[in-house]
């Protein structure tokens, strides 16, 4: 089933999740921007809450006009907010989070709380609680996700504190299905930074590949409009069917070439332009930024 839904800059769809999870505990989102909102309209399109239990509020008015539309409550930053949630989802940039952070704390430990800023480390946010992660009964969660959520397509990780049981990670786990078939739990502050570089800005990866590929369809005689459709499907389906085969993608990449045909021609330009380690470095580079944020 698919659900279209319109807000911030464009239309979305989203698909419905396979299981029916159910939680009657009530949802914050500390900070209402684009990927709180995509979370928070994943739930509420799942039926995994109704649009009543979530609240958000955002130092920047107008930041989710259309919060009415799906039941949601907009209410001041603070104590009101930290007080009606049970899992609370801390979406304020970097930059801004040691001052947001301060609304939060003391921490309860019947109550979840979930950071998505960057490069704010699990053991960070225990130190500015003034706790020891190691024996903090606090319930906290370090999430990178990315924007292709906006959709029901998400990909990402969560490194989770100690004091988490088995069936509150399930439990988590199951809450963002809606918005992040692929979510899948790290065990290190490493692999998490790792994450941010392949999945947190990945689709940016994607959208300058496709953004070239059209370009270069209109150089060579192309209309605008049909050279990024083709890019776009052409991306869409190529990786449908990597998730379809588990073919190793060298495997299905020599299927494409034919001896002395146009895309083995391709392909030599590409090594010659050091694409692949172009783009490696660019995984590395972002890696890297997480780690001294």
């Amino acid at each position: 089933m698919i659900t279209v839904f319109r807000y911030g800059f464009s239309q979305f769809a989203t698909r419905q999740p396979a299981r029916q999870f159910k939680t009657n505990k009530r949802i914050g989102f500390l900070g209402a921007g684009q990927m709180a909102q995509a979370i928070a309209i994943g739930l509420q399109q799942s039926k995994s809450v109704e649009g009543e239990q979530i609240a958000l509020c955002d130092k920047t008015a107008n930041a989710f006009p259309n919060y009415k539309k799906f039941g949601f409550q907009m209410i001041p930053c603070g104590k009101e907010l930290v007080d009606r949630s049970q899992i609370l989802f801390l979406c304020v940039k970097p930059s801004d989070f040691e001052s947001a952070f301060q609304t939060v704390v003391p921490l309860d430990p019947r109550k979840m709380y979930v950071s998505i800023a960057a490069g704010i480390t699990l053991q960070h946010m225990f130190t500015l609680a003034g706790e020891k992660m190691e024996s903090s009964k606090s319930k906290m969660i370090q999430l990178m996700p990315n924007t292709p959520c906006l959709v029901g397509e998400g990909a990402g990780a969560f490194l989770a504190a100690p004091s988490l049981t088995t069936d509150e990670i399930e439990e988590f786990k199951n809450l963002l299905r809606s918005s992040m078939p692929i979510l899948e739990q790290v065990d290190s502050t490493k692999q998490m930074d790792a994450v941010t570089g392949v999945a947190g800005s990945g689709p940016a990866y994607i959208f300058t590949i496709a953004e070239a590929m059209a370009e270069a369809g209109v150089k060579q005689g192309l209309p605008w409009n049909l050279s990024l459709r083709l890019a776009l499907q052409t991306i869409k389906g190529s990786a449908v069917i990597l998730q379809n085969t588990g073919d190793h993608p060298a495997v299905l990449k020599m299927k494409v070439c034919s001896p002395g045909g146009t895309t083995a021609a391709a392909l030599h330009e590409l090594d010659n332009g050091s694409f692949r380690a172009t783009l490696m470095n660019a995984v590395e580079a972002a890696t890297l930024k997480a780690s001294t944020l």
